[in-house]
């Protein structure tokens, strides 16, 4: 008889194991993190592997199983990878398996590891493997932001330290407790409204309307803030269910559809009838969109396929920053251990697609790709074209704490210059303070136009452009398209200037100083924006909690309770600006 290896053969279908594979910290898709000693055997080397593991006692021979996806687990000290073999893989029997892993091998062999497993304990490991963690509309709302908050949360950990998350959160509660109310006086009627309903009595339920319904199926459950039992389209007919989402945006995007549509999926899964649709209650003007959930459900598998992929990983996935994280609660402790590894993805113009480029090169850290940079001469045909962005420069810059040059940058003042930044609610286009500093040949004077409310607009626009008409050949110059768009908006909004004005001259010819520096001056800074710039060049702002979105918070509370220091906060904010 052939001498047994130290193996066990599980004889698993794929779809049972690629839930607890996922968990094994060190198997990547793409490569190995972490150095490990490997093998890829043959087909002959797999199937001689295979025919030396003794079988159960009273089993059918290994030839039997070979249709599905068996897992050989060796007894090593080290976590070793032997590669994925002719519908094999070898795994070690060492620390890194989680917990529940070695809890669901104890129902195979509780006593002896490598002892072959009956066909009983198979199915018993069949049937615990097959649990899946339940996917919420929490976890599939955070994925669509950040794969790392999406695991925070399935940790059941939660963020502090950011004043705009918080704010969002309160607005969420509280424009939710008055859509509730909206809704309830323009569709329920006189039906009447129930509260966390039973879910087997949804067909012969008299309510209208249900708050906080529990939805649960298969691996799924989502609290549906609202739920509609639309009246029945003829007799026999059974009504529909619709649900109902608050946001208190009034700008929506695919991402809350996707939320939305999650709901809807979860809700058919347990009734087992087809969700039409669902609506979306937002805005300041309680907005009712309706959304066919059908066309979303291809994405929306996908997504809640890579979700619970995600949240089965013990470990936590691969820290990538992204634009979500200044407005995220998890911002202060990922962006720290962003700085402690070095990680590529703190240069913020860096691309997903740019990173994994560099990532497939062994270039993880912005330290090593300091060293990639190579300076050339550039050809003559390319004389009069811009210079492209060198991320490698921008990383020998923060290395080398030194500011790089690239070519000779040119930035001429003809006339007076007129510094300009604005403050605004991009989800309501409302632009409510202009900051204007011009610069004399005796002193600066600087002007904070404030609105109260959306109607003087219009008015400080007025006042800024007869700032603009008292000064002698004015030039315009700004930080960012921000201020870009602003000024064909205002004037698409309130009316063009006539052509051959000076005011429109002067408008045409703003300068944006981003775009002088871009690819051209490289500062030791992750970013080029103006905060961290102007912070390596050593200005410190008066008002550095307002950074990022929190003046939009800082500016709703002013709405609120219009408090002459609230005010006053954001007027010093845009004059550091």
């Amino acid at each position: 008889m052939p001498k047994p290896l130290n193996w066990i053969l599980l004889p698993l279908s794929p779809g049972t194991v690629s839930g607890e594979l996922a968990r094994l910290p060190a198997i990547n898709a793409t490569g190995f993190r972490t150095p490990l000693s490997s093998r890829v055997l043959s087909k002959p080397e797999s199937e001689r592997t295979l025919d030396r593991v003794r079988p159960a006692r009273g089993s059918s021979p290994l030839r039997s199983v070979r249709g599905k996806l068996p897992i050989l687990l060796t007894k090593h000290d080290s976590f070793r990878v032997a590669g994925k073999l002719s519908g094999a893989l070898a795994l070690s029997m060492s620390n890194h398996l989680t917990p529940r892993l070695r809890h669901l091998l104890h129902f195979i062999s509780p006593h002896n590891p490598i002892c072959p497993p009956s066909p009983e304990r198979i199915d018993c490991y069949n049937s615990a493997m097959s649990r899946p963690i339940a996917i919420t509309s929490l976890l599939v709302e955070a994925h669509l932001k950040c794969p790392t908050k999406c695991w925070l949360f399935s940790q059941g950990e939660s963020g502090s330290g950011n004043t705009y998350a918080d704010w969002v959160r309160t607005q969420h509660k509280t424009y939710r407790a008055a859509g509730l109310k909206y809704v309830a006086e323009s569709i329920a009627g006189d039906g009447y409204i129930a509260s966390k309903p039973e879910p087997m009595k949804l067909k012969t339920a008299e309510w209208r309307l249900a708050v906080d319904f529990v939805a649960q199926a298969q691996n799924s459950t989502s609290t549906l803030q609202m739920l509609e039992r639309a009246p029945s389209e003829g007799r026999g007919k059974t009504a529909a269910l619709v649900p109902i989402r608050f946001l208190f945006m009034n700008k929506l995007t695919r991402d809350d559809k996707l939320v939305l549509a999650f709901d809807a999926l979860v809700l058919s899964q347990m009734v087992g009838d087809q969700i039409e649709y669902g609506k979306i209650v937002h805005g300041d003007n309680h907005t009712v969109l309706k959304v066919k959930t059908g066309a979303l459900a291809k994405d929306l598998r996908t997504l809640m396929r890579k979700t619970a992929a995600l949240i089965a990983n013990d470990s936590p996935p691969d820290l990538v920053l992204n634009r979500h994280c200044v407005e995220c609660e998890f911002r202060a402790q990922c962006r720290q251990k962003a700085i402690e590894k070095d990680d590529l993805s703190l240069l913020a113009g860096m691309t997903s697609k740019e990173r994994k480029t560099y990532n497939s090169k062994g270039i993880f850290t912005i330290n090593s790709l300091s060293y990639t940079f190579r300076a050339r001469r550039r050809p003559k045909r390319m004389a009069g074209k811009r210079e492209k962005y060198h991320h490698s420069l921008k990383a020998l810059a923060i290395r080398d704490h030194k500011i790089h040059i690239v070519g000779r940058p040119e930035f001429k003042l003809e006339g007076t210059p007129v510094y300009l930044d604005v403050e605004a609610l991009p989800d309501r286009d409302f632009y409510y303070l202009i900051g204007v500093r011009v610069k004399t040949p005796d002193n600066v004077v600087q002007y904070s136009l404030w609105a109260d409310s959306a109607d003087d607009e219009r008015r400080i626009w007025t006042k800024f452009l007869g700032i603009l008409s008292e000064v002698e050949k004015p030039l315009l110059i700004h930080y960012g398209s921000f201020e870009t768009t602003f000024l064909r908006r205002m004037c698409q909004r309130y009316g063009e200037l006539p052509e051959e004005s000076i005011l429109a001259s002067a408008i045409r010819s703003a300068v944006n100083l981003l775009s002088v520096v871009f690819a051209q001056v490289y500062f030791p800074a992750y970013s080029n924006s103006l905060k961290d710039i102007a912070s390596w060049l050593g200005f410190v702002w008066s008002k550095p909690m307002l950074f990022c979105p929190n003046s939009i918070a800082c500016r709703a509370q002013w709405e609120l309770s219009p408090e002459p220091s609230t005010k006053h906060r954001l007027v010093s904010y845009n004059a550091d600006d």
